[in-house]
């Protein structure tokens, strides 16, 4: 797995952050550094379509609609966070899609996402909605989230190999970047899966404290 350090913030990623992290119900949002790393994301991949999970009071997904120009769709379905979401993005009616309830996945207008950011979210339900798309270029795990990163690589090895890269920061944690590759090999799938699986196995026990005591 290769890990990349974030050592510098960019202006739009400090000025987003500045307009959210004093609002209520901004005790969740994400960090600077996992901004950053989003950041990076759009200006290389200029993405189409956006997936995301776990909207919060739209953070991320202002963010997202400031910086490119794609088009995002998001779920969320706590009422506080709702509430604060529509008031947030106001300013860009038409350009995204909300979903408040986390069963009506088959409605998504999309069915191909060039960037899915995962900040919450279904968890049970992910293996059904990835198994519903077409296509996925990148995922993006804001903090750790062990058991989405999990779940995605299971959902969607008979399709894809992966290429995971960690990403720190002096400022807090930052995250996770999945690139997905649709591939027709069984055979390099399954090394590319069972590869991922055991690095991020190795990342997780590393976080826990976990040490290989030597014999």
């Amino acid at each position: 797995m290769k890990k990349i350090y974030i050592n510098e913030v960019a202006p739009a990623v400090k000025a987003t952050y500045n307009r959210f992290h004093n609002q209520q119900g901004a005790e969740h949002i994400a960090s600077l550094g996992s901004m950053q790393v989003i950041f990076d994301i759009l200006h290389s991949l200029q993405p189409k379509t956006i997936l995301e999970f776990g909207a919060g009071i739209g953070t991320l997904t202002y963010f997202c609609l400031e910086n490119c120009q794609a088009q995002v769709d998001l779920y969320e379905d706590n009422a506080f966070c709702l509430a604060k979401l529509k008031e947030n993005l106001s300013r860009f009616k038409g350009r995204y899609y909300l979903f408040t309830d986390y069963e009506n996945f088959r409605s998504l207008p999309h069915k191909s996402y060039d960037l899915v950011i995962v900040d919450g979210g279904p968890y049970r339900l992910f293996p059904e909605i990835l198994n519903s798309l077409d296509n996925i270029r990148v995922v993006f795990f804001e903090g750790r989230r062990f058991k989405a990163q999990q779940m995605f690589r299971q959902a969607l090895k008979k399709r894809y190999s992966f290429k995971v890269s960690r990403y720190v920061s002096s400022h807090s944690k930052c995250g996770y970047k999945m690139v997905c590759r649709q591939n027709k090999n069984s055979f390099l799938r399954f090394f590319s899966y069972c590869y991922n699986y055991l690095i991020c196995l190795a990342d997780q026990l590393r976080v826990r404290g976990w040490k290989m005591k030597k014999i």
